[in-house]
């Protein structure tokens, strides 16, 4: 049986599960349901139990006094999920709370209820790095089956993908004099992939000097300006119009459209 990805979703981001990771309790917050703007926002993040030492000076006796006491240490970030685009957002904070470890957790969380996550690599710095070099090299891609479909300008590798009745597809193309990339089949691969259906290398060079791209390393981000005071809801709202504001033309799943278990997010 198939399931819509809001009633999937609403399984995954259950409030009363945990996860373990690194020795930290990770935890969702209550998620928040926009179903005016088909938006759902919600908090991830960890708790550690610790020992705190305290320091202290004893005015009559005249010595320093060292103790310890129990504390919780953690940190959280917010995130927002367009529902219709199946979009994710949220907050990279840092050291503390390393996108990786993020993004592996939430894997967790969505994997009980058959979706999986995925980077959006940013397409607007492939094509900034094919306008500094002089000649492409080499370049290879892999495709799993898009979900929800091709993007625009994938028309011939979906065509080829169709041919062959592939679920997964790797090309690769190599040229000492350089091989064409933009408008072409390679290119669309590259766009088909950047919306969270593969990966993408290439190898070029700015005269005797190699240059490298590699999509995993190139993903989607912004900055939005968090101030003192800001609430939840806020916050959300940030993200949000950030999302909107810079990520890649997705095709858009419809509200009724059935999502398979094993669907994207």
């Amino acid at each position: 049986m198939h399931e819509r990805f809001p009633e999937a979703l609403e399984r995954a981001l259950d409030a009363d599960r945990q996860e373990s990771y690194y020795g930290r309790e990770w935890r969702l917050s209550e998620p928040a349901w926009d179903e005016r703007d088909g938006v759902v926002y919600a908090q991830l993040g960890f708790r550690r139990r610790t020992r705190h030492a305290e320091i202290d000076y004893d005015d009559e006796k005249h010595v320093w006094i060292s103790s310890e006491s129990p504390a919780r240490q953690g940190n959280f970030a917010h995130f927002v999920i367009d529902l219709n685009s199946q979009l994710l957002a949220f907050e990279d904070r840092g050291t503390d709370l390393k996108r990786d470890s993020f993004l592996h957790v939430l894997k967790q969380f969505l994997a009980k209820a058959g979706l999986e996550a995925n980077l959006l690599s940013d397409a607007r710095e492939f094509e900034a790095w094919l306008s500094e070099v002089d000649r492409v090299t080499r370049f290879r891609v892999t495709l799993r089956q898009p979900n929800p479909g091709y993007s625009k300008r994938a028309r011939q590798v979906r065509e080829l993908a169709g041919e062959v009745e592939a679920e997964r597809l790797t090309i690769e193309a190599e040229s000492s004099a350089g091989l064409n990339v933009r408008d072409t089949l390679l290119d669309g691969a590259a766009d088909t992939a950047s919306l969270g259906n593969g990966s993408y290398r290439a190898t070029g060079f700015v005269g005797d000097k190699r240059r490298f791209f590699d999509s995993a390393k190139r993903f989607v981000s912004g900055v939005i300006e968090v101030v003192q005071g800001d609430s939840a809801q806020t916050i959300g709202s940030k993200i949000r119009d950030l999302m909107n504001e810079i990520a890649p033309e997705v095709p858009r799943h419809r509200p009724d459209e059935d999502a398979h278990p094993d669907g994207d997010v």
